[in-house]
This record gives C-alpha cells, structure tokens and sequence, in this order.
C-alpha cells in the first residue's frame, strides 16, 4: 500500500527515473497496486517515459495494464503513442505483444499520423515483422504510404514520406488505381499546387519521390470508372502537377480530351507553367486543345496576326477568341471577323459543363462569362452562325437560363420552335426544378417565361407544344424521371407552387377539362393535381378564382372524379366543399379493383370511400388525426345530402362462391364505421338516419350480427361500446334474426366473444334460440364452431353459456349433444365443464355414437390449435389429448362396449381410425376383444383386414381371441377371408400361413360362395394365391355369379387408382393357370376370364391364355400345362 504512505513522492521518482527509489519501495509483491486514481507504477513509468524503470517493473512480474483489479486495461497503446523508442523496446523485450490495430486502424496506419513519429520507430516496428504494406481491408483500404498521402488534418512532411519509402513502402502498391498513393496525393486538399516554401509539401513534389521510387504514373483510371489523372488534375486545380503528370508520360484518353479547353487559360497556368505545357504537348504530340486564352490580350492579337489562312487552329481559336476578356467590343468583332476570313467555322464548339456549345450559344447561355455579348450575338447571326447545332439550341439555352430578351430575338431569326435536341428534351425540358427554391428557376420565373413563350410563339404564329410529352433534365428527382405533358409537369408541387403555375397553363391554351391520360390515370387537370397533391393541400383559392367561362367538370366519367381524388389526398375542407356544391350524385361509386384471390373489385359510394381510402402514408389509421378527418369529410358529404344508408357492392372471382355469403357482397356505411374503428363516424351516420336494422348481403345480417361476427378480430370492449351506443339510442335488437335464422347470440357463441355472449345473455337473449346454417343453438354453436380460437376461449363461453340456462344435453339436427360434440372436435377443456354441469355421458348422438364414439372417431383437437383465426395449416392428430378425452368420459361411467348404429364398439372404432393409444386403455378398462359388429365380425378380423400391423400383431398375444378364431361372419366369412383382403400383402401372407398351418382355421368359401383365393386374386397379394395353388386349392372354384379367382385377377384395372399393375396381374393369371384355372370358363354373364383380359387390354395375359387355349383345343387337357 506503497502509494498511500507516500502517493506524490512516489508517482514523482517513477515519472523522474529514480530508479533507486523505486527499487526501494516497489517489489513483486506490490508492483501492481493502483494509486488513488487506478494507475499502477508501470503507468505512471509510461507516463514519464522512464524505459529503464519499465524494464525494472516489467522484471516483478508488473502486468502490462492499468487500473483496478476487474478493470485493467492495456498499456501497450499508450506505450506506442508516447513514440518513445526505448519505452516500446523495453515492453517488446518483456514480452508484451503488440496489438494489432489502434483506434480501428492497423498499428503502422494508426502511428504515422502523429508529427513526433520517426523513421527509428518504424524501423524498429518493422523489425518486429509489422508491414509496412499491409493493406488496411476494415476502413481505408490503403497501404501506410497511402494513408499518410491522404490526410488532410496537418500537413505532409515531405522528410517522411522519404523514409517510409526508404524502409520499403511500395509506391504502386494498392486494391485499385484510385487507392494508389498517386492518387490519394492527388485528390488530397492539403496538398497544394504551388509554393515558395522549398521544403513545404506541394503535390508535384510529391509526385517527384514518388516517380525517383520507380513510380507507375499512368495508371489505367478507365478500368475503374474513375476519370484519367490528367483530367483530375485539372479538376483539382493542380495545375503544375498537370504539367509534371503529363511530362512523366500520362496519358490522355481520346474521349476526356475535349473536357480539358475550359481549363486552360491564363489565369490558371503561369508564363512559365505555360512554356512547359506547350513544351510537353509538342514532344510527345499530345495534340492538347491548348487555348489561345492562355495567353495575354497583345499576345493573343499577335498570335490571329501571324495565323496563316486555313491553319488547322483556326476554328478553335474563333471559339476561344469569342469567350475572351481583355478586348474592347471593337477589337474583339475585328479579330473575330479576321478569324473568319482565314477560314474559321463561326459555329466551332466547346466544353462548358455539361455542354458542348458554340460562341453563340455560349453568348446566349451565359452572357455574364462573355464579354459584350450584346454586341457579339447580333453579329454571330449576322454573320450566319447556327440557332441549332451541337445537338443544343440557342433558343432553348435563352429561355432554360433566363435569358428571353435573347430567346425573341433568336425567335426573330428563325430558331425552331419545336426543336428536340440531343437528348430529347423540347422547350419546357428545363423549366421546372424538382425543389423549388433551391437553385434553378423557381415556380414564379416559370411562370413568367411560359407567358413570355406565349406570346413569342403567338407572334409566330404558332402555339406552345402542350400536347407533346417532353423530357426533364438533369438532376432531379426519381419520380420526375419520366416523360410528362405541360399540364402534369405543373401539378407535381405543393399547392402554393402548383396553383400559380396551373393558372398559368390554362392562360397559354390548356383547356380546364381537356383530359391528361397516364399509365394510372385519366381526368382533367384538377383532379390530377388532387390525385397527387400532398397532405392537408388547399386548391381553394385556384378553384374558386376560375373564371365564369371555365366551368370544373366534377361529374362526367372523363373528369377523373376530383371529388374521389380531394378525398383520398387528405384536402382541405375548403377544397371539399367548392367540390361537393358541384357534384351532382354524391352517392356515386367509386371503384376499387382488389384483383384477390375471393374478391375483383369493389363498388364504394363517396361515403364509405372516405373510411376506407386515405393514401398510405398520409394519415395513420386509428390515429385521432385520421379519425378527425374521416369525421369530418363524413360530416360534409352527409350535410351536402349523402345518404348514411349506402353499401358496398362487390363483385366475387368466378372461382369464388358467391351464394354462401361467407364472404360479404356488400356492406352498409355504419358496418364500415364499425370495421374502420371510426366510432365517431358512427353515431354521425345515427344522427343522420342511417338504418342499423338494414338487411345487407345473401345472409339478410342485421348491424348487429356484423358486429357480433365479422368484427370478431376487434376487442370486445370496442365491439360492446357500439352495441350500447345502440343500446342507448333504443336501435338494439337482441333478438335479430338472418335469413338462417341466426340470432346475435349466435353469432358471438360462434366466435366464442364471451364478454358478448354475457352482454347478450343479461339482456335477456334466448339462449336456446337455433339457427344459423346447421339450425344448431348457442352451446353447440361454440364447441363446433369452424373458426380457430384459444380453449379457455372457447371453455369461458360454454360455462358463460350454461351459466345463462343452456341445457347442457340439448341435441341438434344431427342428434349430436354438446358432449359429443366437444369429444368429436377434441375440446378437452370443454368436456370438463360439460361433465362437471352433468352432462349424460353415455347420451347417444349422430348415427347412434356416444361422446366416446366420437372422441375415438374424430381427427379434429381444437384446443391444440393456435390462437389464430387466419391460419389455415393443417396440423397434426393430438393422441395425447384424445386420449385424456377418454380417460375422463370412461371415469365418468361412459358404456365401454356401447355400440353404434353400425354395430361398432369404441375398440372396433379404434381399429378402424389407429388410434393404439385408446385401443389400449380400453382393453386395459376391460373392453371386450371377441365383441362381434354389426356384420358379425370379430375385432380380430377388422384388424387383419382393415387395420395397422400393430393391431393384429397385439391381439395375437391376447389368449381371448383364441375363442373366436373359426368365428364365421354373418355372410359366411372367416377369418382367412379377412386376412386374404388385407392391403399389406407381406403381412397378409405370414398371417395367412399361420391361420391355416398353426391355428387351423377352415379354408371355405362364404355364403356366396367366395373363397379367400378370390378375394387374394382380386387384390393383387401373389403370395396368397402362390400359396394357396402349392395347397392345391381348386382354382376353379367358382362363386353364385360362376367367377373363379381366374375371373376375379382380372376385373380390376391395373392402372385405375386402385390397380396393381399389368405385370403383377400377369403373375397371378400365370399362377393360376399354372394350378389349372380354365381360360375359358364362362361366369354367369357368359364371360371368360380370357374376355375380361381382352376388355382390359392386357396384352401379354391375352397373349397367355390364348396359346393355352390353343394347346388345350389341340392336345386336350394333356396340353394344359404353362411348366
């Protein structure tokens, strides 16, 4: 606890370097307790760079961390940033590793930033297998040399960049040319051009190192994307570094070097800069679009005086001469006009981002960057120079820039009106901008300039091109990109740009209802602006300004409904109102194509159209925001004379089925309400007449059995706040029937909405009322309702229910009682009430079957199902919960061995539906295993024909069964007939061998005369008719319509969804005719086996019995042998 004796006088000889004092206060023991600020001794060494007590501390073991225990944190980061060489030894030599990256940066990235860092470190980092080229992959994807090239925060020692290449950096090195150091150097703003300073970083300087360091200059930019060097250079305002770029043998590609004119003139390249340039053009024949404006104004006459006539630069120098300064209006027309002489096309181009425009065009364009433009631009069109070239008109540049005094008189002198340049783009390409206000001719000046095009056309005798789509021009949004007529181009803004520059469009010849047609729209130019109008828009003030003689069309199907369009935007009620005194039928429809899978399309009046159609985005549903302007959109329509009783009309898929009324056909403006959650809107429509007990769609449903039912996703307490709101105005009607007979009670139960069930119940509703489409009551209604809702659910409404008087035995039209019925559908919870309320557990309903007749028979387990009425997967069989269906109805005293209308048991039911589980515990309870059927057959025999492996396999351990295994069924069957039916062909034989060889059951036929080999031959099991001909059972045998098992291999369609194939047919009709079956044994139609293979088109049996036949005919019986 060495600090707190001594804290100032010790942390002071560790930061001084006494290393005696050290010694005697710091050992093994106690090198790395903190002081009061949780810096250990090793810190405050770092702190004060003292390498030598370091290197003591390090040798006690003092870890290489500060801090309190549980929150050390590394030294070795401030140890590198101290750049402290013998520091950094001293940790490397004890053994602390280096990190890998500080702040995100690899370590060498990370320390050349700082000014103090030298080429000692580095070296010595490096020698501790640190790369100095390593390319930085997580943020800056540049090597070291790179890096340090690119900064911009300080300045650039050009010392260290010497060094970092002495110790090895790669000047090349990089992922791609535009992360070289060259180009990092190059795009770096603190790098500048020039300096007098000869030891101040300049990029040529730069440049220069790198190049003595075996520099690749010309790097393939293209490859990248990126524009050449050279042309970046300029751009960059790096004039000199252009030079030495070019003088180190970069190249030019052909298509950036019309880009490069604009930049040379004088005051961008020095007398000596230009001697250079023009030096560097000349020996490597670079052909540069040097620029007479590089020189002075007496350099630049003498240069035209000395041109000789039809000099290859002359036509470059007229362009470059026009755009000059320095002249006076005189001198410059002269020289012009001597440049004219010696040949120079008056009509010669050049760059002026992003164009490529004549001396006229430039003069009209941007007159402030000509000198005397006026006076230039009547003598270029004197003297024949173009309106229209380059793929650009001047006319169009006049009026895009604002220029129109220029635009009437390039008008004057033949411009083409209708001109589409090399883009496309026609007069009004440039007039709007995407953000108004913000560079570029704003909404009013548009205004101005299509009035002034009015009248510059008009004095042409032509009119503006408003039916001609157009396109924009650059640098606006995504949702401009795309061709537009005048008219929709000016409804593309707020209203308060919008309004002034529609006015306008009408003024220069739009008509007011001429119809705009888009890929999603057609209607007039209002509705088009409300179509696509913003938030809480007000048209107001363009509406009601329209002259007398421009009347809106609100109400012809060209309009494109304003009305539908105001609605849908969230407009303001001043625009709503001047529409609704014009709408003549404010009932009228509007369309919505659902193109769903039930539904087609939809027919919504004006009303319910405001409920149901606010734009996403606009309003959130639900919000008060929407609910308020639903209300009073609502409230406008109803006070201008909507009628509060209007429906929905729909219209089905042909697939769907229209005629159940599952599915709505139409809705009433107040079910709407409902459904939207708008209940302001609802008690509105009350307050305006609107009808709750209005008969609506095939069911003839009532208000209140929509909102019992088909709102069954809202919250009860919602649904019960409408249903008071009826309650209260004296419009409930508890008792409501539809055209089923449903009552609202019905309906609720059928949804298990308990809270409703209650509400109906203390009300006085009839809880026994039957209806609805299986004409069942309430109780039944919940346990079997077709939606999927959770088990307490559904358990809270039957005990609400029976709390209410339901009787708990009632039985419906199918006879079914609601036990039953809860076992059928697997509603565990539901049993439980049922049976604590006294349900009669042995009551018999549907086709005489007891509530464990159906918990064993029905495939249904509604309480494992999710809570989710959408879901529509199938899920599995829950035998768990069926079978605790069981255990409870059998602890209740239900009849074990009651049988049904087939005669059938709860374990035969078992057999017949695999349920193992059940079959078991009944067994277990004492059910009886020899109880005939109704068709005197034995569980044993229903298992070997119709059930699972297991069953039989069981049974056979069971010694009861040895009572009845010679049992013979009512028509005559026994048990190898079962056996010879079963679908298992593998499992059939071994119980077949085993019946007949151990158990000695009696091979015969059945009262009709059938025996096991007919029935084994009719399905197809090979090995029972192999079997049975090795016995030497009379193949022959024939049955009371005279088939032999011959007959009975053949009459069913090997291919049909039965069939067992041709080829397995063809092996049995070969067995058996190989133990003497008679092809042609007639049956009692006069058929013969071999006519049932002919009529079944089985070729290769026909093709058997037939060479039979003839054997037979021609050896006698002798012959009949297939061995």
């Amino acid at each position: 606890m060495f600090f707190r004796r001594k804290p100032q006088d010790l942390c002071d000889s560790i930061q001084a370097g006494n290393l005696q004092s050290v010694r005697r206060y710091i050992n093994a023991d106690n090198c790395n307790e903190p002081d009061e600020y949780g810096r250990t001794p090793l810190h405050h060494a770092v702190l004060g760079q003292q390498a030598e007590v370091a290197r003591y501390l390090l040798s006690l073991g003092c870890e290489p961390a500060t801090g309190e225990p549980g929150q050390r944190r590394g030294l070795m980061e401030e140890v590198l940033q101290s750049l402290s060489l013998p520091l950094i030894e001293a940790f490397v030599a004890a053994g602390v590793p280096l990190p890998e990256r500080i702040d995100g940066l690899p370590l060498l990235h990370a320390l050349i930033r700082h000014e103090g860092v030298d080429e000692k470190l580095f070296a010595f980092l490096i020698s501790q297998g640190l790369d100095l080229n390593q390319i930085d992959t997580r943020a800056t994807s540049r090597t070291v040399l790179a890096h340090y090239l690119g900064m911009t925060s300080g300045s650039i020692s050009l010392e260290r960049v010497r060094w970092l290449i002495r110790l090895g950096a790669d000047v090349n090195l990089a992922p791609g040319a535009w992360l070289s150091p060259l180009y990092v150097a190059l795009h770096n703003p603190s790098l500048p051009d020039y300096s007098i300073a000869p030891s101040e970083a300049t990029f040529e300087r730069v440049l220069d190192i790198l190049h003595e360091s075996g520099l690749v200059a010309d790097l393939d930019m293209d490859a990248s994307g990126h524009v050449g060097l050279a042309l970046r250079a300029l751009e960059q305002r790096k004039w000199a570094g252009f030079v030495r770029l070019l003088e180190l043998g970069v190249r030019i590609p052909e298509n950036e070097r019309i880009w490069l004119a604009p930049f040379f003139v004088r005051d961008n390249f020095s007398s000596a800069l230009t001697l250079r340039l023009m030096a560097v053009n000349e020996a490597r024949g670079l052909d540069l679009p040097v620029s007479i404006r590089l020189h002075h104004a007496r350099g630049m006459r003498k240069i035209v005086e000395d041109l000789p006539q039809d000099s290859p630069s002359v036509h470059r120098m007229f362009r470059d001469l026009a755009v000059a300064s320095g002249f006076s209006c005189e001198e410059k027309l002269s020289l012009l006009g001597e440049l004219l002489d010696k040949g120079a096309d008056i009509n010669t181009g050049a760059v002026c981002d992003p164009f490529v425009v004549s001396a006229l065009q430039m003069a009209v364009g941007w007159p402030e960057k000509v000198e005397h433009s006026d006076a230039l631009i009547p003598w270029l069109l004197d003297r024949g120079a173009a309106i229209e070239c380059h793929g650009l008109s001047a006319f169009y540049l006049a009026v895009w820039l604002e220029h129109m005094e220029y635009a009437g008189l390039l008008a004057d002198r033949g411009a083409q009106l209708f001109y589409r340049d090399y883009k496309g783009r026609t007069i009004f390409s440039q007039l709007f901008n995407a953000r108004p206000g913000r560079g570029g001719m704003n909404h009013s000046q548009t205004c101005d300039v299509l009035l002034r095009l009015h009248a510059i056309y008009r004095s042409r005798n032509a009119e503006l091109p408003l039916n001609e789509t157009f396109e924009y021009g650059e640098k606006v949004h995504d949702w401009m990109n795309r061709s537009r007529l005048l008219p929709e181009a000016a409804c593309l803004y707020s209203a308060q740009f919008s309004m002034p520059l529609m006015r306008r469009v009408l003024d220069i010849g739009w008509p007011l209802n001429a119809e705009i047609r888009t890929d999603d729209f057609s209607g007039n130019i209002v509705a088009y602006f409300l179509r696509y109008a913003h938030m809480n828009e007000d048209l107001s003030p363009f509406l009601e300004a329209l002259p007398e003689s421009e009347i809106l069309d609100v109400n012809s199907p060209e309009s494109g409904d304003p009305l539908r369009q105001a609605i849908v935007s969230v407009s303001m009620a001043r625009t709503l109102e001047y529409l609704l005194e014009r709408v003549d039928d404010l009932d009228r429809c509007v369309r919505w194509h659902v193109n769903g899978k039930t539904t087609e399309y939809i027919d919504e009046p004006y009303l319910i159209y405001a409920m149901d159609s606010i734009r996403p985005g606009f309003l959130e549903r639900k919000t008060p925001e929407h609910q308020a302007y639903v209300w009073r959109v609502c409230r406008q329509l109803l006070e201008h004379g909507a009628d509060p009783n209007v429906e929905t009309q729909a219209r089905l898929q042909p697939s769907a089925n229209s005629t159940s009324g599952v599915t709505r056909l139409c809705t009433t403006a107040l079910e709407e309400a409902a459904a939207h959650s708008l209940f302001d809107v609802f008690t509105l429509l009350l307050d305006h007449g609107a009808d709750p007990h209005r008969r609506t769609c095939i069911k003839q449903e009532q208000l209140v059995h929509y909102l019992c039912t088909r709102q069954s996703g809202h919250p009860a307490e919602e649904i019960i706040r409408y249903l008071d709101e009826l309650e209260r105005r004296g419009l409930l009607d508890i008792e409501a029937r539809t055209r089923q007979n449903a009552t609202p009670l019905l309906y609720a139960a059928s949804k298990c909405q308990t809270a409703l069930v209650r509400y109906f119940l203390e009300r006085g509703a009839d809880v026994h009322a039957e209806g609805g489409f299986d004409n069942s009551c309430a109780l039944h209604r919940a346990i079997s309702n077709w939606d999927w809702v959770g088990k307490e659910n559904r358990r809270e409404t039957v005990l609400a229910l029976l709390a209410g008087g339901a009787n708990v035995n009632q039985t419906d039209p199918d006879g079914d009682t609601p036990l039953t019925a809860a076992a059928l559908y697997g509603c565990l919870t539901v049993v439980e009430a049922l049976l604590a309320h006294g349900a009669d557990v042995n009551r018999a309903g549907a086709k005489q079957r007891s509530a464990l007749h159906q918990a064993i028979m029905g495939s249904y387990n509604y309480d494992s199902y999710p809570e989710d009425a959408d879901c529509e997967d199938k899920y599995e069989f829950d035998a768990p919960a069926k079978l605790r269906i069981v255990e409870l109805l059998l602890e209740q005293g239900a009849e074990i061995e009651a049988v049904d209308e087939d005669g059938d048991t709860p374990l035969i039911c078992a057999i017949y539906m695999d349920r193992f589980d059940i079959f078991h515990l009944l067994l277990k309870q004492g059910a009886d295993i020899n109880r005939l059927d109704g068709r005197g057959r034995t569980p044993l025999m229903i298992a070997m024909e119709f059930g699972e492996l297991r069953y039989p396999n069981s049974m056979g351990h069971d010694q009861r069964i040895l009572e009845t295994l010679h049992h013979v069924a009512g028509n005559g069957n026994n048990l190898l007939h079962a056996i010879s039916l079963r679908n298992d062909h593998a499992s059939a034989m071994d119980f077949f061998r085993t019946a007949m060889e151990a158990m000695e059951v009696e091979y015969k036929a059945n009262a009709a005369l059938i025996t096991p080999l007919h029935y084994a031959a009719y399905r197809g099991n090979l090995d029972i008719v192999r079997y049975c001909c090795e016995q030497g059972i009379d193949a022959n045998a024939a049955d009371h319509a005279g088939n032999t098992p011959l007959h009975t291999a053949l009459m069913s369609s090997p291919d049909g969804p039965d069939g067992i194939g041709e080829a397995h047919v063809r092996e049995i009709v070969t067995s058996l005719l190989t133990a003497g079956a008679d092809p042609n044994r007639a049956n009692a139609e006069g058929r013969t086996p071999l006519d049932l293979a002919v009529r079944q088109e089985l070729t290769d049996c026909v093709t058997l019995m037939s060479v039979l036949s003839a054997s037979t005919a021609m050896y006698g019986p002798a012959g009949h042998n297939l061995s």
